[in-house]
């Protein structure tokens, strides 16, 4: 929708390895734990002093009616590598199967 490549085959990769070695049952668990630790790790870049001082200037200028726009433009221009979150859901999945896998009988 933005007309840029989101998630690149690197990513694809690494989550049909983790499916490998972690079964395919892992594989949700593993996408929402990464899913959710992006989203927080992209709002915390946005939401940084320096982002903050872009929408305070923002505000000042185009007024507070300007700054959803404004932070809807700079979150999809941010860039942010998914695969150490990929990791990190992986690593969440291998030594926490109970919380990330809730039937894990393991």
């Amino acid at each position: 929708m933005t007309g840029v490549e989101g998630m690149g085959f690197g990513d694809v990769k690494l989550l049909a390895m983790i499916g490998a070695f972690l079964g395919w049952q892992a594989i949700p668990a593993v996408l929402v734990v990464a899913s959710l630790t992006g989203s927080l790790a992209g709002l915390a870049l946005i939401f940084t002093r320096r982002g903050r001082w872009r929408i305070g200037r923002v505000a000042r200028r185009l007024g507070a009616s300007a700054v959803l726009p404004f932070v809807r433009r700079a979150a999809r221009r941010t860039e942010i590598p998914f695969g150490p979150f990929l990791a990190l859901g992986a690593l969440l999945a291998l030594y926490h199967p109970s919380v990330t896998l809730p039937g894990h009988l393991g």
